[in-house]
């Protein structure tokens, strides 16, 4: 617990000092990181709501198959409600066949992945 403590108190100086040397702010990491954390805990949060739901139900091999598509649909959804640019970097490193449908869940974005041509 001290550990994460001392984690916390750490990053702003780290990123501060850090982002000093090549001329990125703790704003700028924030704005850029940010989106990623609260997707990140929106799907800890289904996760684990899940988690509790399905204790005992099946074998462990599809408990863990569940809840990995739990997490999946989580964060994408978190994205998508955040508008987060990561959702179009998703896109660009999804199969194309896939990269149709995130550019519609990204909607009118400006920030869209051209479909790859391959």
């Amino acid at each position: 617990l001290s550990y994460a403590a001392a984690g916390l108190l750490l990053v702003y100086p780290s990123i501060r000092m850090a982002g000093a040397l090549i001329g990125v702010g703790f704003r700028d990491v924030v704005a850029a990181a940010g989106p990623a954390f609260l997707a990140s805990g929106a799907m800890v949060g289904a996760v684990h709501l899940t988690r509790t739901g399905v204790e005992g139900w099946a074998s462990p091999a599809v408990r863990l198959a569940a809840l990995a598509v739990v997490g999946a649909c989580a964060y994408v959804a978190a994205l998508v409600t955040i508008r987060a640019k990561a959702l179009t970097d998703l896109a660009a490193l999804a199969p194309r066949w896939l990269q149709p449908a995130i550019n519609r869940l990204a909607g009118g974005w400006s920030a869209r992945v051209p479909e790859s041509r391959g």
